[in-house]
C-alpha cells in the first residue's frame, strides 16, 4: 500500500516517514513527472526495514550538431545593490527550513545583498536561535518535522507578550 503512494504529489510512504525524515512529498512525484515527459517508466522494489531500489527508463534522442549552450542562463547583479541601484542595509536574518537545498538557495540569495544569515532546521531550533541572538527578521517554513512553523510562531508570539518585548519580530512564512 505504501509503495502506491510514493509517486503521488504531497504524499509520503507513511506519517512516520514524514516525522522521521521531513520533506514535502514532492521528490518522487517530480521524478515520475520527468520520466513521463521522456516517455519512460519508473518502478520501485522495496523490502521493509532493508531498503528500496528505484529504476527508470527514458527515451532520449541523440543530440545533433553542437548542443552546447551559447548564451548565459543567468544574469548576476552587483551583490549588495537593490535593482534600483540603492544599497541594501545589512540585516541579521534567521532561516528556519528543514530542506538543505532550500536553506542553501535562500541563504545565498540573501547574502548576495549583504545580509548575515543563520540556519535552523526545524521550529524548535528556530526558537532556540531566537532566544540566543535576536535576528532582525525570520523566514519560517510552515511544514517541518519536530516543531512546524505555525507552532514555532505561536511560541515566539507568546514569549513576546509574556516577556514584554519592545518590538514584534517580523516572521515571513515560506
Amino acid at each position: 500500500m505504501e509503495q502506491q503512494k510514493l509517486f503521488v504529489r504531497f504524499a509520503q510512504g507513511s506519517e512516520q516517514t514524514y516525522h522521521e525524515y521531513g520533506g514535502s512529498g514532492l521528490g518522487l512525484f517530480i521524478c515520475k513527472s520527468l520520466v513521463d515527459l521522456m516517455s519512460g517508466t519508473i518502478k520501485v522494489s522495496s523490502t521493509k526495514g532493508v531498503g528500496s531500489e528505484f529504476t527508470f527508463t527514458a527515451s532520449c534522442p541523440v543530440a545533433e550538431g553542437d548542443a552546447r549552450i551559447s548564451s548565459p542562463l543567468v544574469t548576476v547583479r552587483s551583490p549588495i545593490l537593490q535593482p534600483d541601484g540603492h544599497r541594501t542595509v545589512p540585516r541579521t536574518l534567521l532561516i528556519v527550513e528543514d530542506n538543505p537545498i532550500n536553506q542553501k538557495v535562500l541563504k545565498r540569495q540573501l547574502e548576495r545583498y549583504g545580509h548575515t544569515c543563520k540556519i535552523a532546521s526545524n521550529g524548535l531550533e528556530g526558537i532556540q536561535s531566537i532566544e540566543e541572538s535576536c535576528p532582525d527578521l525570520v523566514f519560517m517554513d510552515i511544514v517541518m518535522p519536530v516543531c512546524d512553523g505555525m507552532e514555532a510562531t505561536k511560541h515566539i508570539r507568546a514569549s513576546e507578550v509574556g516577556g514584554g518585548a519592545t518590538r514584534r519580530l517580523p516572521i515571513v512564512g515560506l
